[in-house]
């Protein structure tokens, strides 16, 4: 068979030799074309041992096979001794049509670079290609990591090539390409990190050796920290009875003398950082906290009689409201005084928001508001115009909502009203030891 013949042969028997396109996807308007017209561009073939190879025109051999043509015009040129022509032969056809993947196009430049040692600047000549891209080409095909990530948005070949350079997991160049900014900078963070990683690593084996033992990082004001410790910075610390501030050399001796290693503060840098792993025990405190004081025996009686009072309010609270419920607020008449304590709280506290314990009202008259209802306000004041005494006990009944919706909690009786107390007494309630107390208190400082 001449070499230089045109001759026409089934698509079937003609050999697929290899090809830098790695994917081959066949449109079906392209099959439907050479259905309809036949190859009109010759495929290009080589005569081998075992018969006619495809050199360029793979797409179009398969396109004629999938149209069950029976025979194509095939172009016989003499073989391709060098492989590596052949490549570049493939690149070039292949970007002058529909294109290379970036896949195809990076391992067929590596393949030039690595199989066939060609240098980079032969490569560009021959391909097209600058000499940078080829010398990116060849760093990232050296990791495959990189390489699968050339070609994903973001990732430039330059990019590929710092990550192959990097040595970066798969799981760090997963990190870098889902990168919404800039990717370069994701890069860096991860570098940033291993080069953090390592001094930490050769700082905690410089200070082990010097017998300094390793501790977690102090967990207060760290948000981050995973566990809870009672760790402080010797620079936090002073010594407890002389309020000193504590020198390194000094604290070497102390039980619970050790360092941290890693970044504190915001300058990025790692480094040796001393603490005490218990300083109440080992005689420090925080120097940021005011020193604790002593109490006088007097100060001391109080701080007791306070705590003794916190712990008995809500119980003496449940049994006042108890009582206001159920039978101040339901006498047919007005107890001596209202008006006048009316006054007195009006007088007293004028400025505030009365919307806010209209429900509380409502309960202590024991027609409580629907969880839905948004106007109490407007319930409370349907009801009191229902009958004349409706109105006083309403009255009443805010005011004393008013002062209850305060002193439900244990430091309630801090604020109670001594007048408050002292009316409930004259209406009929028994006053506890603690209200008796308070009310007494206050008549001794009129």
């Amino acid at each position: 068979m001449s070499t230089t013949a045109i001759v026409r042969v089934d698509p079937k028997t003609l050999l697929i030799g290899p090809n830098v396109r790695k994917e081959v996807t066949l449109r079906k308007e392209f099959v439907a074309s050479v259905q309809q017209h036949g190859i009109l561009v010759p495929i290009i073939a080589q005569q081998t041992a075992d018969g006619l190879e495809v050199v360029d025109g793979q797409m179009r051999t398969l396109a004629a096979v999938d149209a069950d043509l029976t025979e194509v015009p095939v172009f016989v040129q003499p073989a391709i001794v060098d492989e590596a022509s052949r490549i570049v032969e493939q690149i070039v056809v292949n970007e002058d049509r529909a294109g290379l993947t970036t896949t195809d196009h990076v391992a067929a430049i590596a393949q030039l670079a690595l199989d066939f040692k060609l240098p980079a600047a032969e490569i560009a000549k021959r391909t097209g290609a600058t000499k940078t891209q080829v010398a990116a080409v060849v760093t990232a095909s050296k990791s495959p990591h990189a390489t699968a990530a050339i070609g994903q948005e973001g990732v430039t070949l330059e990019l590929a090539a710092k990550i192959a350079e990097a040595g970066l997991s798969k799981a760090d160049t997963k990190r870098v390409i889902e990168a919404r900014w800039n990717k370069d900078h994701a890069l860096q963070q991860i570098l940033d990190e291993r080069a953090a990683a390592a001094r930490t690593k050769e700082l905690e084996k410089e200070t082990k050796a010097a017998g300094v033992a390793i501790a977690a990082k102090p967990s207060t004001g760290d948000y981050y920290a995973k566990e809870k410790n009672k760790h402080l910075f010797l620079d936090q610390l002073v010594d407890r009875a002389t309020d000193k501030p504590i020198a390194l050399a000094e604290h070497a001796d102390c039980p619970g003398h050790a360092a941290y290693v890693g970044v504190r503060g915001y300058n990025g840098k790692v480094e040796v950082h001393y603490l005490c792993t218990d300083p109440a025990k080992n005689g420090h405190r925080d120097k940021n906290r005011a020193a604790p004081t002593k109490l006088t025996p007097a100060e001391r009686e109080q701080k007791q009689l306070e705590k003794a009072r916190a712990e008995q309010w809500l119980s003496v609270t449940t049994v006042r409201t108890t009582w206001v419920r159920e039978q101040l607020l339901t006498r047919r008449t007005m107890p001596t005084g209202w008006d006048l304590f009316l006054l007195h709280d009006l007088t007293e506290t004028h400025a505030r928001a009365w919307g806010q314990w209209q429900k509380l009202a409502l309960e202590l008259l024991q027609r409580p508001a629907a969880e839905d209802d948004w106007y109490p306000a407007r319930t409370l004041a349907a009801w009191a115009a229902e009958k004349p005494i409706n109105a006083a006990r309403a009255a009443l009944a805010s005011v004393i909502a008013r002062h209850e919706a305060e002193l439900g909690v244990k430091g309630g009786w801090s604020k109670v009203s001594p007048v408050y107390l002292r009316l409930l007494a004259e209406w009929g309630y028994g006053l506890s030891e603690i209200e008796q107390a308070i009310v007494d208190a206050a008549g001794a400082d009129a």
